[in-house]
């Protein structure tokens, strides 16, 4: 019998150690306390906690050891847990142990039922709250910032869903928010004719492609506007959508800007290509009474200069034709310039298609009014030169054309094979007034004219592409 006893002491001995072992092992704070609120038993993590003895705790009242207070509070967890039997939870700041925490007060039975103490269990939440209290301020900050977007912002789930939109949204389109959230798709404001586009720009936003889109959405009165929706995905770290998000931009007044510039633009074309017109016809009309006039001069020489006075106005005619017949007004096509000046010059010399073989190999170049005028005159110089000179007595010959670009650098050679040029020319000193022009409009174009003869003539004009300003400030070709 003895041994008897003995064994069961030691089991509950064993019983006794092994419970404490597991009491002081709970990372969480507790502790036993009375209904007086005096702490019975504390665990090591509660000690820790306070730096003190544990020994230093058994006896002194929960509240002067765990909130630094006098008294207990009346609707204290303990205390409720007290009053009701019942295990009472709340969430409280606890001063002595510098922290957030959750305190659970579960009652202690007697035998009689009824509960003399209690355990409380603490959790400490500190890092939880401060991570929550970043997080309510991120959102808040994200909140104003959303609430302050002059631009519509909606946010929707995987689905398409809103999830959130901001006031610009609600005003934009006249819906309130509690009408949008949880809508679509269709979404409310999506304009039934502008699906296939809308469906279209979401297929590109699902894929790679995350462009803008210039979009018609529906106000809640039925009225269309354009807008330009800029979206963007969220994925997780599988690449799975969770979330889109776009910015809608209202683009009525931009719309009606652009249609006042076009409508402004149309009217100063036409009114560009009357005056083209209208110089045309005016110059047409100097060039009637020269030849008029050319026709009643018996003396050949002088009529010859009235022939060509007329010539060099007719390749003037010409640039104000073609740019009249422009789609943008800015600048003519100089190879189609070209080979009707040439038929012009042949016609007026007579010049049969037999005797002479004009060749041409002219780059597709665009030439403004500013570089096509003296451009045109040289050619029609050199041309009447080579038509007049070049083949004597009614021989047969090549005429070459060329008119190219090189990286910024046009390049025109008029080249005969005709009987060349005199010795000792030279062409900068030349009295005929025909070089003296084609001298003096390769220097109102900046370039450089030069004239050589080997096996006939051939003559080389020389200058650079023009360079535009454009509105950002830079400068292009």
């Amino acid at each position: 019998m003895k041994d008897h006893h003995k064994k069961d002491a030691e089991q509950i001995k064993l019983a006794k150690e092994e419970w404490e072992q597991t009491f002081d092992a709970i990372p969480d704070i507790v502790a036993v306390i009375d209904n007086q609120h005096v702490i019975r038993r504390a665990n090591k993590a509660l000690a820790a906690r306070l730096g003190v003895d544990r020994d230093e705790l058994i006896g002194t009242f929960c509240h002067t050891a765990m909130c630094g207070l006098e008294k207990p509070l009346s609707n204290c967890p303990g205390s409720m847990a007290l009053v009701t039997g019942k295990e009472h939870v709340e969430e409280r700041f606890l001063d002595k142990l510098k922290g957030h925490y959750i305190i659970s007060c579960t009652p202690i039975s007697a035998r009689d039922g009824s509960s003399s103490s209690f355990v409380e269990v603490c959790r400490d939440i500190t890092e939880r709250k401060l991570a929550e209290k970043s997080l309510k301020k991120g959102k808040t900050f994200i909140d104003n910032l959303i609430a302050s977007m002059q631009d519509g912002l909606s946010v929707l789930d995987a689905r398409g869903v809103h999830i959130q939109v901001n006031p610009a949204l609600c005003q934009m389109t006249g819906f309130s928010s509690d009408e949008l959230i949880g809508a679509g798709p269709p979404h409310p404001y999506w304009a039934p004719e502008a699906y296939e586009d809308i469906e279209r720009a979401f297929q590109k936003t699902l894929g790679a492609e995350l462009p803008q889109f210039e979009l018609i959405f529906m106000r809640k009165n039925g009225e269309r506007f354009p807008v330009i929706v800029s979206p963007s995905v969220i994925k997780d770290d599988q690449g799975n959508i969770i979330s889109f998000f776009a910015t809608v931009k209202d683009i009525t007044e931009r719309k009606k800007s652009e249609e006042q510039i076009r409508q402004s633009l149309k009217e100063k074309e036409t009114l560009l290509r009357e005056i083209h017109h209208r110089v045309k016809n005016n110059m047409a009309v100097v060039s009637g009474l020269l030849s008029l006039q050319a026709s009643t001069i018996e003396d050949n020489n002088l009529r010859h200069f009235f022939e060509e006075c007329q010539q060099r106005i007719e390749s003037m005619v010409l640039v104000h034709e073609k740019l009249s017949q422009t789609k943008d007004l800015s600048a003519i096509n100089f190879r189609d310039y070209i080979n009707t000046l040439v038929q012009e010059i042949m016609s007026l010399h007579f010049i049969h298609s037999s005797s002479i073989t004009a060749e041409s190999n002219i780059e597709d170049i665009e030439l403004d009014l500013e570089s096509a005028i003296p451009c045109g005159l040289i050619i029609n110089e050199l041309l009447t030169n080579a038509f007049k000179y070049a083949f004597p007595d009614n021989r047969n010959g090549v005429l070459n054309i060329s008119f190219k670009k090189i990286d910024d650098t046009y390049i025109l050679t008029i080249k005969d094979n005709g009987v060349g040029l005199p010795k000792n020319f030279d062409y900068k000193k030349a009295s005929t007034m025909g070089l003296q022009l084609v001298n003096i409009l390769a220097a109102q174009l900046s370039g450089t004219f030069q004239i050589k003869s080997d096996k006939g003539t051939e003559a080389v004009v020389m200058f650079n592409a023009k360079k535009n300003t454009v509105p950002n400030g830079t400068r292009e070709y």
